[in-house]
């Protein structure tokens, strides 16, 4: 009887050991930051995650979400306390979070940290995020922006000349008279419907450009009603319906467009990749072409440019923690990593993958001559090879450029994009009412900036979300006492 009492008095205590073991375990574990993500970004941020265990030893739990009904689960958790520390916002209105004070103050986290100096960053892809009182409470980590190609020659085949002021009317009236020019040529058009009609995008890209959701105002009112009238002309531009898309399948992929020959105006998306990624390889093979801007009603109210894996940190969340993973993002490693970013925000990055292609062009060069490889890449370029490397140079030279030009984001919201899309629309006849549009879209400005980012339509506002959340925080606070006080009651009967 003895050994069987010691037996078990010896399991007790082993017992007893390992889970005071396991408890100062769970205590010196860091705790695991948790964030919200919309399921268009999970390819990029499972690698964050990946390359942030790798650095630090701890996960992150990351919870993607639908993108149709990511704004809902967002607004839902964090007003009602229980949201994530970090908040990835390049699908919400981060402005209407921060006016709530529900957000950390990245930028105070940047001026207290000694390992970070804004100056080497591209400040103007990250400063038109601040809001009205100059704070950031959104961090952009990549971006991306557009370059309209210009057929010159092209165009000087038929005798045309591009327009000095280059607006969104100028280049609509250009690209009439060029349809109208070129009516009976074959195969030859001013642009294309696929994957969307260009010139009916820039009058809608305008508009949203033209409300600087950050800072709570609008220029919606200063848009000419001549863009809106311009929509009435498009019916007249001959557009293709599509290109035809060589991929080589070698070692290195090349990707480019062997219609834009036949194309007055078309529009590429300009991100930093190798070599042989599809801006990079159209830019050298139609180095003839001119790469501008997108138009805008002014040609002085500045580039676009669209900003991506926007961070936010909640307030209420592990904030220090939160920010080493910012810093991470901000960091040579993942700046530099083109499965992740775009185009830098860190300007060290930049630099690097700039090097990196001419890198890559040196090799190119060296199998070539050594006669090894990449003969189908170079031999399927447009331009001769002797002049790669000009044309390498005159590519970077435009990036440089065009970067530091960058000063308007494309910031998202899906709302006020309905409601601009639903308004811009033609009547039975195919005919637009500028006037009338102009008006209903100043309208929709107005009332969006008055309502903080609330869904027009209905009209209710992020107040009413806040009341109506608490509220049932409140319902089920009262439900739970009295069911306690009913338990209470019964165990003393």
């Amino acid at each position: 009887m003895k050994r069987i009492f010691l037996l078990l008095m010896l399991v007790l205590v082993i017992v007893n050991i390992q889970s005071n073991m396991m408890r100062a375990s769970a205590e010196e574990t860091p705790p695991m930051l948790t964030m919200l993500a919309s399921e268009s970004e999970k390819k990029e941020l499972d690698r964050c995650v990946q390359i942030y265990y790798r650095k630090t030893g701890s996960w992150i739990n990351v919870e993607y979400i639908k993108d149709d009904e990511y704004m809902d689960a967002v607004n839902t958790r964090i007003l009602a306390g229980e949201g994530p520390d970090i908040i990835c916002a390049t699908w919400l209105p981060f402005w209407s979070y921060a006016d709530a004070r529900l957000l950390a103050d990245i930028g105070e986290l940047i001026e207290n940290d000694p390992d970070i100096d804004l100056n080497d960053y591209h400040v103007n892809i990250i400063d038109p995020l601040r809001v009205g009182d100059g704070r950031l409470y959104a961090l952009p980590c990549s971006f991306y922006f557009q370059d309209l190609m210009v057929n010159t020659p092209l165009l000087e085949k038929y005798g045309l000349e591009r327009p000095t002021d280059w607006t969104i009317q100028s280049v609509t009236d250009m690209a009439v008279t060029f349809s109208d020019i070129t009516e009976k040529a074959p195969d030859v058009y001013a642009g294309l419907t696929v994957p969307f009609d260009f010139f009916e995008h820039c009058v809608k890209d305008e508009i949203k450009l033209s409300v600087d959701f950050c800072k709570g105002r609008s220029a919606v009112e200063s848009i000419p009603v001549e863009v809106f009238e311009s929509l009435n002309l498009h019916e007249r531009i001959r557009r293709g319906f599509t290109l035809n898309i060589i991929s080589s399948q070698a070692e290195k992929k090349a990707i480019y467009y062997s219609g834009v020959d036949k194309v007055l105006l078309y529009e590429s998306n300009m991100y930093l990749g190798s070599l042989w990624s599809a801006p990079v390889r159209t830019y050298i093979d139609y180095i003839d072409f001119e790469f501008l801007p997108a138009p805008r009603a002014d040609m002085n109210a500045g580039a676009s440019y669209i900003p991506r894996l926007i961070f936010c940190v909640n307030r209420q969340g592990n904030v220090p923690k939160a920010w080493e993973f910012l810093k991470m993002m901000l960091g040579e490693e993942v700046q530099n990593d083109r499965d992740i970013v775009l185009n830098p925000v860190f300007k060290s990055a930049t630099e690097a993958r700039l090097s990196d292609l001419r890198a890559e062009l040196l090799e190119v060069q060296s199998a070539v001559e050594s006669g090894t490889s990449f003969f189908e890449l170079v031999d399927s370029m447009r331009i001769d090879y002797s002049e790669l490397d000009s044309a390498l140079e005159k590519f970077i030279l435009h990036y440089k450029n065009r970067v530091s030009s960058l000063s308007v984001p494309m910031l998202n919201d899906h709302r006020f994009s309905a409601s601009v899309e639903a308004v811009v629309a033609r009547d039975p006849n195919g005919r637009v009412d500028a006037g009338r549009v102009k008006n209903e879209v100043e309208r929709i400005a107005d009332v969006y900036l008055s309502e903080s980012g609330g869904n027009i339509s209905r009209g209710y506002t992020v107040i009413y979300i806040v009341a109506a959340i608490a509220a049932v925080i409140l319902i089920g606070l009262i439900i739970s006492r009295m069911a306690r006080k009913k338990e209470r009651n019964a165990k003393k009967g």
